[in-house]
């Protein structure tokens, strides 16, 4: 370490680059070559006039440092003239202020990079976002699982899950399987929506853009609360409740079974005597293609079937000879008419 970065240090004049390789030098000496440097450095300050100029340079950085980590409230002033005391006591009082005194840029690097990553670990917010045709599963900090559907972006923050509560928030399409706690409530906030769980299993989907929201309970028990309404609903396995954002109104109904609800975790669409008009609808957004339908296809009939939701040229099969229709994929469109 050269003495000029020495002197610098002293005087406060370091750049940025010369503080760190300062640090970096310091951090690579060992206990006798730090012994070494402190005993050169208070030798070379040995006359009166450098000591009084070093302690000042100390009672600097003293209050530089309370003024930042205390507050002017509990700031201390430090006297000089106390520290002069016997010889070897001076002695040994001034190698232990060398060494704070080099040590500091190191001690404050450290705790501030320790404060900064404890700090993003426990502020940062975790987004899990799906874009068309994708599909993930999130372990949650509780062990609670999400699989959560294309077009959706999940988030939550972890230090929400070691308080009294555990809490997520989603737009788009979620099964959860939410751990048991009956001392921490799990939450799922949504656009209009709330959903309050100790532990079961449901389908939400809540699509901001979407006009509508619904819910479908497996198992356990769930609180549905309309935001606009500030009125909660508790539902009950085989429910299915749905939510107009608009007017905040809530509608449940009793299903035979959750299966075509959560056709989307099998890649499924599944249709039960709905009319070839929704059919298309489904399929025109599922795989963003434009359907062009002859003025001959009749749309109010009813089709019952399980198609894919990955593979567009199969359902066009499985539809042309279920209804005897004729159906051709060009570029961004599907031209539908009756077979011949």
């Amino acid at each position: 370490m050269t003495d000029n970065i020495i002197h610098k240090y002293k005087t406060d004049s370091l750049t940025p680059d010369e503080l760190q390789q300062m640090r970096d030098e310091l951090l690579a000496k060992d206990d006798e070559q730090l012994s070494a440097l402190l005993e050169s450095e208070w030798n070379d300050a040995n006359d009166d006039n450098d000591h009084l100029r070093y302690e000042s340079h100390c009672a600097t950085l003293y209050n530089n440092v309370a003024n930042r980590i205390l507050g002017d409230s509990i700031h201390q002033q430090y006297d000089i003239k106390s520290t002069q005391r016997q010889s070897g006591k001076i002695r040994f009082l001034r190698i232990v202020q060398m060494a704070a005194a080099l040590l500091l840029p190191v001690a404050l690097v450290a705790i501030g990079m320790l404060y900064y990553e404890n700090r993003q670990m426990a502020t940062d917010a975790i987004v899990v976002s799906t874009g068309h045709g994708e599909q993930a599963t999130v372990t949650l900090p509780d062990g609670s699982k999400v699989s959560v559907n294309q077009n959706t972006r999940l988030t939550y923050v972890p230090s929400k899950f070691r308080g009294s509560e555990r809490r997520v928030s989603m737009d788009g399409e979620g099964f959860y399987s939410v751990s048991r706690d009956e001392s921490r409530p799990f939450y799922v906030d949504a656009d209009g929506l709330c959903v309050k769980v100790l532990g079961t299993k449901f389908n939400l989907k809540a699509h901001d853009k979407d006009k509508s929201a619904e819910l479908v309970l497996v198992e356990g028990s769930v609180s549905f609360t309309s935001l606009i309404l500030k009125e909660s609903q508790i539902l009950k396995p085989h429910q299915k409740i749905v939510l107009d954002k608009t007017t905040g109104r809530m509608s449940i109904e009793n299903l035979d079974d959750c299966d075509t609800e959560m056709a989307w975790l099998r890649k499924e669409l599944v249709f039960r005597n709905t009319p070839m008009s929704i059919v298309f609808a489904q399929m025109r957004k599922q795989f963003h293609k434009d359907f062009v339908v002859n003025n001959q296809v009749d749309q109010h009939e009813l089709f019952t079937g399980t198609l894919s939701s990955v593979d567009l040229n199969n359902n066009l099969e499985i539809i042309d000879l279920s209804c005897g229709l004729s159906s051709r994929i060009v570029g961004k469109k599907v031209y539908v008419e009756k077979a011949k």
